[in-house]
């Protein structure tokens, strides 16, 4: 399996470093989650990466508790360790 080298805080300049202070401060981490430092590399795609998963996670018919469960469920149907 193919793996990514993260981007670290301390290396991270520009775009990436505002990215990294503002996952931080909207899920109120003093640390970037890994998931977040991959994204770093493709910063066009993350914008609507985050679109995305805001509808998803939206209110809707389902609650978000459900929702991240079926997350959990396709995760482990994908055999994803992450």
């Amino acid at each position: 399996m193919s793996t990514v080298r993260l981007i670290s805080e301390q290396e991270a300049t520009g775009a990436v470093k505002a990215y990294f202070e503002a996952v931080k401060k909207r899920y109120g981490m003093d640390w970037v989650p890994n998931l977040s430092r991959a994204i770093a590399y493709r910063m066009d795609c993350n914008a609507p990466r985050s679109r995305a998963y805001a509808r998803i996670i939206a209110p809707g018919a389902l609650s978000r508790a459900l929702k991240e469960m079926i997350a959990v469920a396709v995760s482990a149907v994908n055999a994803c360790d992450y």
